[in-house]
């Protein structure tokens, strides 16, 4: 059998209407799952944005069917400076606390909408 990869991206860029040549353009993601291929998926997306000057970045998560923890980890570092992205609790109280230290953030200075 051959291993059949998919991909959880689409994206595309849109242009907001606006008077004169300085329309902004928003990055539109729609992540469908959390899979092996997602944070891959998504950092190519960002790059591809930013290389089209994108104003600001939309990630839509609805009706995302869920998937890998960690892959929602990486995605949420691309994002952010640093901090703490999630704190892992139990009926005892905090477990693990999952932060970033910003190294792996390539769109942090752009305004983000999550749907």
């Amino acid at each position: 059998r051959e291993k059949v990869t998919v991909n959880p991206v689409k994206s595309r860029l849109c242009k907001l209407p606006a008077s004169g040549d300085n329309s902004p353009t928003v990055g539109y993601i729609k992540l469908t799952s959390f899979n092996q291929n997602a944070s891959r998926a998504i950092k190519e997306a960002i790059k591809t944005f930013r290389s089209n000057n994108v104003n600001a970045f939309v990630l839509d998560l609805r009706d995302n069917s869920g998937g890998l923890f960690p892959e929602g980890i990486e995605i949420a570092k691309l994002w952010l400076d640093k901090g703490v992205i999630v704190y892992i609790c139990d009926s005892r109280g905090v477990r693990d606390i999952l932060d970033t230290d910003g190294s792996s953030a390539l769109a942090t200075s752009e305004p983000l909408a999550v749907l």
